[in-house]
């Protein structure tokens, strides 16, 4: 019996010309002008992003404290993953403009915003050349421009990565095309070389081999041998950038624990998660930065949640219904699927169960049927209202894209729209609280962190960070409860042994506080701030060749540590090490050229070598740095008494007991009267 040949698989025909009813193509000329329209449009609804800062969140570590961008050392940046993931590209691209921009967020942004303009072009030039006409092709890229789920990618720094994997993913979606209407080798070549790059700037390209077999689907390409046999390299190398994100991911903390949630669980999160993302490129509210699990591990979870598994069972029915009879839907529908797949957290990465950010490219098949469905209606007649309502959607999602971009300003206003979308993510509390901290806002910080561990009593990190908020407030026995609980919760955590161990010393507790650092190192051998601070208290202690050790060991894992130089340069100095002393001294003064107590001690070595001239130009360059820094005026004062300058001596004499430094009153009264 002869197969029922299935519908609608030849490519799409285009719309009948002599329809006054249909919705016609606009000329080559029209369309550059309305695409042209819709890069400025996406360009001025996302303008406050260009007026945002750098963000501690991811922001920091990316970038303004990430030192393979500032080296900018090219096999490190390759070789090594950051943040858990691995994605040299966009490493490389960051470093690029860390020595364009520096410090200044502009230059990141103005970046990031070109980047989303261009993909903006790209997404038109995909589904232009899928044979959908310049109509659909147009609303999908209004729709990709201006969309408030996507500031995200656009707003935040960090996500450079998105913009750079989805600039490469659509450039070989482009040269697939052109080489399925050439068959010319060198297309297929570039596609491949297009695919790499997007594998090297985020590891959410895996998915394109798949995608490329969709693309086939659609222009109604028979899935013979040799369609397979040249999908080959593709899948060759999602596999191994697969492998490789899997062990960047497993070499941080990002891969949540697999017991957790079952896996039948996760498929439960899995459905919602991809229900809401389809709810909310739909309708665009309540958007968040931070989307907790509904549940704890072990709590029941509500039973309305189940009811995502028969919706999806349902949706996947139309995706196989859809197969035969209409391209475009199977098209849309299993585009977005593929490309939304990997971050359903059915492998749980982190503590969200979705984020904005992972709608980029997924949204694409979503706005191409928002398209279709356009093109369609205003075919049968329903213009105005299509009008009417693509107008209205354009002015709402341009509104709430402005309104979201200021959302990104600052860690700050971010926070406080997390906390006040759900007051019970105690992720955004702790967040917060850092960012207090780091304000100095130290009561401010200690309620945010102690209103998350209400939350969330078994919260190691909150413990540690309220901690070092009451160090920084002087209420070191607080401090050590706190430190004592973060290292109950989670005994391998370096940083709650180093802070305990720092909080210890200030109460006097040496011998504890070095048992602390030591298990410090112990967990982290490389930890020069643990090193420092562990040979400063040997300093204390007279113990000066094991503080000399220690000092030397903070420099090999940090050489640019400055104060390390200066404390071991101290101590080479009771030592009477002299040359030893200066060589560190002169290190700490190039490495930090306005370092005050480099400058006074390396004076004091010069004031001891009876090197008078250089030891007053040093003091003076101290004091130049601290007008009020008696010991420096009173050194300066005894290198100008003993180079035979009595006046000068006893004017910086005078000074130094103005400022009730008293060596200098008995100076006074010995030398100048």
């Amino acid at each position: 019996m002869q197969r029922k040949k299935p519908k609608n698989i030849a490519s799409p025909k285009k719309p009948d010309q002599g329809s006054s009813r249909n919705l016609e193509e606009p000329t080559k000329r029209i369309t550059w002008i309305i695409l042209g329209g819709i890069i400025a449009l996406t360009f001025l609804v996302s303008i406050p992003a260009l007026r945002n800062g750098l963000l501690a969140w991811d922001d920091e570590p990316y970038l303004t404290k990430n030192q393979l961008v500032q080296s900018g050392n090219l096999w490190e940046l390759f070789t090594q993953p950051v943040m858990g993931n691995y994605h040299p590209l966009t490493m490389l691209t960051l470093a690029l403009e860390y020595r364009l921009f520096g410090s200044a967020p502009a230059g990141y942004h103005g970046v990031n915003l070109l980047l989303h303009l261009i993909n903006v072009v790209l997404v038109f030039i995909v589904i232009k050349r899928l044979n959908r006409g310049s109509v659909v092709a147009l609303v999908t890229a209004l729709l990709f421009g201006i969309h408030p789920l996507h500031v995200e990618s656009v707003a935040w720094v960090a996500e450079l990565k998105d913009l750079l994997y989805t600039l490469f993913f659509l450039l070989s979606c482009i040269f697939y095309l052109k080489y399925l209407e050439d068959k010319s080798r060198k297309y297929f070549f570039i596609t491949l070389l297009f695919f790499t790059a997007s594998l090297l700037s985020k590891a959410m390209a895996v998915s394109l081999p798949v995608v490329l077999l969709l693309i086939d689907y659609f222009r109604g390409r028979k899935f013979s041998k040799i369609v397979w046999l040249e999908k080959i390299p593709f899948f060759v190398l999602s596999l191994l950038f697969g492998i490789i994100a899997i062990i960047a991911q497993g070499s941080t903390e990002a891969i949540a624990d697999h017991a957790r949630f079952s896996f039948f669980h996760r498929i439960v999160f899995a459905s919602c998660s991809f229900l809401s993302y389809l709810g909310k490129l739909l309708l665009p509210v309540n958007l968040s930065a931070f989307y907790p699990y509904p549940v704890r591990s072990g709590d029941l979870i509500p039973g309305s949640m189940y009811l995502c598994l028969f919706i999806m069972a349902a949706l996947v029915a139309v995706m196989i219904y859809s197969f035969r009879r209409s391209r475009d839907l199977f098209f849309g529908l299993v585009f977005f699927t593929i490309t939304i797949f990997l971050v359903l957290q059915l492998l749980p990465v982190g503590n969200a169960m979705m984020a904005d950010r992972y709608s980029y490219i997924p949204s694409i098949g979503i706005f191409f049927l928002a398209g279709v469905g356009v093109k369609f209606l205003w075919d049968k007649g329903y213009r105005y209202a299509i009008g009417a309502l693509l107008i209205a959607f354009t002015l709402f999602f341009g509104v709430q894209t402005f309104l979201r971009c200021t959302i990104w300003k600052d860690d700050l206003t971010l926070w406080n729209d997390v906390i006040k979308k759900d007051p019970a993510v105690e992720y955004a509390y702790n967040n917060r609280g850092i960012v207090l901290m780091n304000q100095e806002r130290y009561d401010e910080s200690v309620s945010d962190f102690t209103r998350a561990i209400e939350l969330n009593p078994v919260y190691p990190i909150v413990f540690l960070n309220r901690g070092i908020a009451r160090s920084r407030q002087n209420k070191h026995a607080e401090a050590i409860a706190d430190f004592d609980q973060a290292i109950n919760l989670k005994p391998e955590n370096p940083e709650a042994w180093f802070n305990r161990g720092v909080a210890l010393r200030n109460v006097g507790r040496n011998e504890e506080a070095l048992r602390d650092f030591q298990r410090t190192l112990e967990l982290k051998p490389q930890f020069p701030m643990a090193y420092y601070n562990r040979g400063t208290l040997y300093m204390n202690l007279k113990r000066y060749p094991e503080a000399i050790v220690d000092f030397t060991n903070a420099i090999k894992a940090d050489p640019a540590f400055a104060d390390s130089y200066l404390n071991r340069g101290v101590a080479h100095m009771i030592g009477n090490e002299k040359m030893e002393a200066l060589q560190d001294f002169n290190k700490a003064i190039d490495l930090k050229p306005g370092f005050i107590n480099a400058y006074y001690n390396r004076g004091n070595y010069y004031l001891s070598e009876k090197k008078y001239r250089e030891a007053i130009a040093d003091y003076t360059h101290a004091i130049e740095l601290k007008t009020d820094y008696s010991a420096a005026y009173y050194n300066r004062g005894l290198a100008a008494f003993y180079e035979g300058n009595k006046q000068a001596a006893c004017d910086d004499f005078k000074k130094a007991a103005t400022l009730d430094f008293t060596p200098a009153k008995t100076a006074i009264s010995q030398l100048c009267e």
